[in-house]
């Protein structure tokens, strides 16, 4: 028995239908109206439409009756080779063993033709693209799914058809199917834990790619329940799992949930995984940790050198002063003096800057004003702290610059001052500036300052009258 509902749950994550459940709003079903006008003169044309405008409103049977009649009555009309898929996907949709085995029966014929030939569709009808013909995909993927619901219901015969036509469709996902699963994982979620487990391994026993975002939630579900079996289970998914995806949040769970053995866990990681995401997803989880271990290993991982540039900015970023501990202000500053690589430079002072006191905004003003410093990182020091130190200090470091980027953002943090010798300064920049751009910036700040001076500036620029 066990194996007979493991059959048929692989056949359903292999078979592929893409005919959507309609609601309210238009419906994959009803055909393109231009589709319609390329077939004006069919005398069943009316009723055709008739028919996926029944199917549209949920109205199965009368649209099953419809498509049948349309078929009996104008055995020639050019609608004729698609109207046992449409019927059949009524009779589907009522779901009764009786429908469904005429829905099976209705498709076969087209369909054990092309039973490993074609992959089941994984796409939007063709229909509703403004086209008539059923795709060969479409036919087989729903004929997979009318057998699947038969096998449900106790039919060896549809069994033995899903089977024979898993194989085929190992890559093939059904996405209604899938929908449906996603949404059922929220009552699992509130099951009693003992009954959900074995439930939930099962679900993680299966690591294909169409079943990728349900790992995720099974995750999701066992990190809640916090226990030692389900620390056991993340733990192996996040070693494992194939999906980048469901790894993550596998790892997200491993510090909370085992504390220490979780971290040293993610070291592991780190040391032997080679790809970025699954690293960038393991220093994120250390970095927002509070386990004590959590924080020496994303030290850890900033003073290597050997690691990925973009690895160690990541870690720098993940150090917040919402989860930092009291020296890890100074831990940057000092990694700061260590650093050669102008990109990890800023990323420091942008991570100091969150840690907002009076001793950090005068460390990086002195960045600022350093000359010797790279300018990109001066810009990027003078852009966090515009509102520090006096405007004469940003007049002079203006005037001493040989920087255009340094020089923009001084003029941005002289916009910001409401001191008068900033605007001087300002006014000083849109006359006399050799750089086009640095005066325009200087005018644009002037007029959000509303400076008084601004209209006679531009009547000597638009004139061109000498300053």
């Amino acid at each position: 028995m066990r194996k007979f509902i493991a059959l048929l749950s692989l056949g359903t994550a292999l078979a592929s239908i893409s005919a959507q459940e309609p609601s309210p709003g238009p419906s994959v079903h009803v055909v393109d109206r231009a589709a319609f006008r390329a077939l004006q003169g069919d005398p069943a044309d009316s009723l055709y439409r008739a028919a996926h405008d029944l199917m549209a409103r949920g109205e199965y049977g009368r649209s099953a009756q419809l498509f049948k009649d349309i078929a009996q009555k104008y055995p020639k009309s050019r609608y004729q080779d698609d109207l046992p898929y449409n019927e059949a996907f009524a009779r589907y949709r009522i779901g009764t063993a009786r429908e469904l085995e005429t829905a099976a029966h209705l498709l076969e014929p087209r369909a054990k033709k092309l039973l490993g030939v074609v992959p089941a569709s994984n796409d939007a009808p063709e229909m509703s693209r403004g086209r008539i013909r059923a795709s060969e995909r479409e036919v087989v993927g729903l004929y997979i799914r009318v057998n699947q619901a038969l096998a449900l219901r106790g039919n060896g015969d549809a069994a033995r058809i899903v089977a024979d036509a898993a194989a085929p469709r190992a890559n093939s996902c059904d996405g209604e199917d899938g929908q449906f699963k996603r949404e059922t994982m929220g009552a699992l979620s509130m099951m009693d834990p003992q009954q959900a487990l074995p439930i939930l391994k099962h679900v993680l026993d299966k690591p294909d790619e169409c079943t990728a975002e349900l790992r995720r939630s099974a995750v999701f579900i066992l990190g809640r329940r916090g226990d030692a079996e389900a620390a056991t289970i993340i733990a192996s998914t996040a070693k494992s799992d194939p999906s980048p995806s469901v790894r993550a949040e596998a790892i997200n769970w491993l510090p909370k949930l085992l504390g220490d053995p979780g971290v040293a866990m993610l070291e592991d990681v780190l040391r032997t995984e080679q790809d970025e995401r699954i690293q960038r997803s393991v220093v994120h989880t250390l970095a927002t940790s509070t386990n004590p271990r959590a924080r020496t290993a994303i030290r850890a991982i900033i003073d290597r050198k050997d690691a990925p540039l973009n690895l160690r900015r990541e870690a720098v970023s993940g150090i917040t002063p919402g989860r930092a501990t009291s020296d890890d202000a100074s831990y940057l500053r000092g990694l700061y003096a260590r650093t050669d690589d102008e990109q990890l430079k800023q990323t420091i002072v942008s991570a100091v800057a969150r840690f907002a006191s009076p001793e950090t905004d005068e460390w990086i003003l002195n960045i600022a004003k350093n000359p010797n410093e790279a300018s990109s990182v001066r810009g990027a020091a003078i852009g966090f702290v515009m509102r520090s130190g006096s405007v004469a200090d940003w007049i002079k470091l203006y005037d001493a610059a040989a920087s255009f980027d340094v020089r923009s953002r001084i003029v941005t943090a002289l916009e910001n001052r409401k001191e008068t010798e900033a605007a001087d300064k300002l006014v000083e920049i849109a006359k006399t500036s050799t750089v086009p751009s640095l005066r325009l910036k200087a005018i644009s700040a002037l007029s959000s300052r509303k400076d008084p001076r601004l209209p006679q500036l531009l009547d000597e620029i638009m004139n061109g009258r000498k300053p």
